[in-house]
C-alpha cells in the first residue's frame, strides 16, 4: 500500500488519476484498488461531469448525469471514509497480483 497526494491535474480525470497511482498496465485499469475520500470523490465527480458538459454541450442535463455515471462506475476510485482528504491510497501489491494472474488467462 501506498499513500500520494492528489494534484490539481488528477483531480480532472480518471485516466490521470490511475495514470498517476500506476493503476493502469497497458489497456487495462484497476480502479478498484485505488482509495479516495468520499468528499474528495465528490469533487472528483463534479470536475468530470463539468468537462463533460464542455466537451459535449449538445447533451442533456439528464445525458451529462448518465455519461459521467457510466464514465466513473468504469474508471473511478473505490470511496473509503478512512482515506484523509487530499490522498490516494494505492493496493500496488493488489495490482501487480491480478496483472500477474491476468496473464495466464489472456492467453500469453
Amino acid at each position: 500500500m501506498k499513500t500520494m497526494r492528489i494534484t490539481k491535474k488528477m483531480f480532472n480525470s480518471a485516466e490521470d488519476l490511475l495514470a498517476a497511482a500506476g493503476a493502469i498496465k497497458g489497456n487495462r485499469a484497476f480502479p478498484y484498488f485505488v482509495y479516495m475520500n468520499p468528499k474528495d470523490y465528490k469533487k472528483f465527480t463534479s470536475n468530470i461531469k463539468k468537462a463533460f458538459k464542455k466537451k459535449y454541450k449538445f447533451l442533456s442535463k439528464h445525458k451529462i448525469d448518465s455519461s459521467t455515471s457510466m464514465y466513473l462506475l468504469n474508471l473511478g476510485p473505490t470511496t473509503v471514509e478512512g482515506v484523509r482528504e487530499g490522498f490516494i491510497i494505492i493496493d500496488n501489491r493488489q495490482i501487480e497480483a491480478t496483472i500477474s494472474n491476468q496473464g495466464e488467462y489472456d492467453g500469453n
